[in-house]
């Protein structure tokens, strides 16, 4: 840190001409006046730290937000944080960021004697990626077992495993503040998820947890499926990158289904070989729940049919008696990425976009989808009212897909983020480059790799025409050309800049 960057006002006591860098933070702390402080990646170690946890007890201090990531902040660091969080000059943090240092089990004693004081504000504290194991998990979790103030707990990417998991879970019990819940990467596995869930089972204060990457199976998902049925607070469960399969999908469903009122609104399983058996159930699910707005399936091996599935899950169907739609599904958002649905199963999703539901985010990256399916899926997108983004990235629609993209375009009012590749060539973008001109609802296109005529090469007329229908349109953010821009050669390259 160079002192010239900072506002330097030495405190009483200093020799303005041998400041070191622990003055010079404490300095900035005080003088500044910010409410966030952003020290990531400055090599701040435990000295540092301390005159960091001194400035905290300065009365001048107003941070309320200190960011302190990538650092190597260890045990006595944390210590001298923790001693000044537990004092009452130490009145305005409210969020401290420790991911990615060295704090360990014992850095974890010293906070959880600072969380189980209640004298500090803390509502924050991040501490994914730090070499805690079981032991400073246990630690954190007595602290926390009567904390009225801290809302939210990070511990990602450290190595609580089952036994860890099992002293939160304890603190979950008792707890009534907790919101948020961070333990992704920590090899918790079906046991520790278990014991998680029963504490869920009569918890009403966490409304977020995240068990990503935790070796998770048809067990684990059970155990929450169980949790689900009568929990009446969680509103966001992330199990992505974890080994669920079809079953643990199906449990998670019917859970839903039992208790079709549950608060559940995000529901993340990407990364779980789910496939059509399991994606049948959620879309079964998806008919009868009521609250859930977000469903992540990305990587799950989904063909056709389960996209037929979820189809149906999504459509609005038609009252004899009134002949008004009607539908139990209020999905705003759904992710498909890097799945098998292929042709046949984007005409049925775009059946059902038709249909005019709730949807208004879908993606559909790396699915296999050639220009049938973009063709119906453009089609379906002239009427529709509701989907905001778009994302057919990594896919192959060809000049007919673009063509049918760019006549959607001169209708559509509401589409505001569109992302595709596989144009064909220069002809596909000569077509959106004539919608642009027009279009006033799209914000951000993307159109990714796939632009070439011969040898790799874009097309200078198409480059040319793009750039200026940028320059008529009045409502875009962003154009993001990708490979596109760097198959440009160089006259084309330089004209397509000047002109963008």
């Amino acid at each position: 840190m160079q002192a010239s960057n900072i506002n330097l006002m030495v405190p009483v006591g200093f020799h303005s001409k041998c400041v070191g860098k622990g003055e010079m933070l404490y300095c900035r702390l005080t003088t500044q006046g910010d409410k966030a402080m952003h020290l990531e990646e400055e090599q701040i170690g435990d000295e540092e730290a301390a005159w960091l946890a001194s400035a905290l007890e300065d009365p001048r201090t107003q941070v309320k937000e200190l960011y302190l990531q990538s650092n190597n902040i260890g045990p006595k660091g944390a210590n001298a944080l923790a001693e000044s969080l537990q004092t009452s000059k130490c009145f305005s943090l409210e969020q401290v960021n420790l991911s990615q240092n060295d704090i360990g089990n014992e850095g974890c004693k010293y906070l959880a004697s600072a969380l189980k004081t209640n004298s500090s504000r803390l509502r924050q504290i991040d501490l994914d990626d730090n070499n805690i194991g079981a032991e400073g998990s246990k630690y954190l979790a007595k602290g926390l077992e009567s904390n009225t103030s801290l809302l939210r707990l990070d511990l990602g990417a450290n190595v609580i495993d089952k036994n860890g998991a099992a002293s939160l879970a304890e603190m979950l019990k008792t707890n009534t503040t907790l919101q948020i819940l961070y333990l992704s990467e920590n090899d918790i596995g079906n046991e520790g998820t278990v014991r998680l869930a029963n504490a869920l089972k009569t918890n009403t204060s966490l409304q977020q947890l995240d068990l990503d990457a935790n070796n998770v199976g048809e067990e684990g998902a059970k155990g929450l499926s169980d949790a689900i049925e009568i929990n009446t607070s969680l509103r966001k469960l992330s199990l992505g990158g974890n080994e669920i399969g079809a079953n643990g999908a199906t449990v998670i469903a019917k859970a839903l289904i039992k208790n079709n009122h549950n608060t559940l609104q995000q529901i993340l399983l990407g990364g779980n070989n789910i496939n059509d058996e399991g994606t049948r159930a959620l879309a079964e699910a998806l008919k009868t729940t009521t609250n859930l707005q977000y469903l992540n399936l990305g990587s799950n091996n989904i063909g056709p049919e389960g996209a037929k599935a979820l189809a149906q899950g999504l459509q609005k169907t038609t009252t004899k008696t009134t002949g008004h739609k009607k539908t139990s599904c209020f999905l705003q958002q759904l992710e498909l990425g890097e799945n098998k649905i292929g042709d046949e199963g984007t005409i049925a999703l775009a059946e059902a976009l038709e249909t005019d539901p709730s949807l208004q985010r879908l993606d559909l990256d790396k699915n296999g989808i050639g220009k049938r399916g973009a063709k119906r899926c453009a089609q379906a997108l002239h009427d529709n009212t509701c989907l905001q983004e778009l994302q057919l990235g990594g896919n192959c629609i060809g000049v007919a897909g673009a063509k049918a993209f760019a006549k959607m375009l001169k209708i559509n009012v509401v589409l505001s983020k569109l992302c595709f590749d596989g144009l064909g060539n220069s002809v596909g973008l000569r077509a959106m480059a004539f919608s642009l001109k027009t279009n006033t609802s799209l914000r951000i296109l993307n159109v990714g790799r796939g632009l070439s005529d011969s040898g790799g090469v874009v097309g200078y007329s198409g480059c040319v025409e793009i750039a200026n229908a940028l320059l008529m349109n009045s409502t875009m953010d962003d154009y993001v050309a990708g490979v596109f821009l760097n198959a440009l050669h160089g006259e084309a390259r330089t004209k397509f800049r000047k002109l963008s």
